[in-house]
């Protein structure tokens, strides 16, 4: 008998992300209201104990929740407050800060080939594109993202 392998990333596809969208759907919707496990559970089918194990995965780095605890430790309930920046990031509600160096990067060329060749504006235009692909689109990225975040209020 042959053993499949387990596919990396699964539970990512399968549930965490499905998870992620319905909070993310569901806060446009609400106006960023609260939600309640169930809600997120209705709207994608999975089963809450599903929904539960998900919001693990995903609080801190995605999704901020609040958890009411009893007098013993144990959690009574938890609510979705919010998505982080990665979240709405992964949600793909907002790009990545590698997305935008390239649609910087394609940008500054489109002006470069407006401008007369050698005109001192080509040429500063030339030593920005030069300086970003110097430093990589990865680093670059880094950089931006994190002054969206901060302009944001989120970082």
């Amino acid at each position: 008998m042959t053993e499949i392998a387990p596919v990396h990333g699964q539970t990512w596809f399968e549930r965490d992300l499905p998870v992620l969208m319905a909070v993310v759907a569901l806060q446009e919707e609400s106006n960023g209201q609260a939600l309640l496990p169930c809600e997120i559970a209705d709207r994608t089918g999975l089963d809450e104990s599903h929904v539960m194990k998900a919001i693990r995965n995903l609080e801190k780095k995605f999704l901020l929740t609040y958890k009411r605890r009893r007098a013993d430790g144990s959690v009574e309930f938890v609510l979705v407050q919010d998505v982080t920046a990665d979240g709405l990031i992964a949600a793909g509600m907002w790009p990545s800060g590698e997305a935008i160096v390239e649609r910087l990067i394609a940008a500054l060329e489109a002006a470069i080939d407006e401008e007369p060749k050698d005109s001192p504006k080509s040429n500063k235009l030339k030593a920005v594109l030069s300086s970003i692909q110097d430093l990589g689109v990865s680093i670059t990225g880094s950089i931006i993202a994190q002054g969206v975040m901060r302009t944001a209020g989120m970082g």
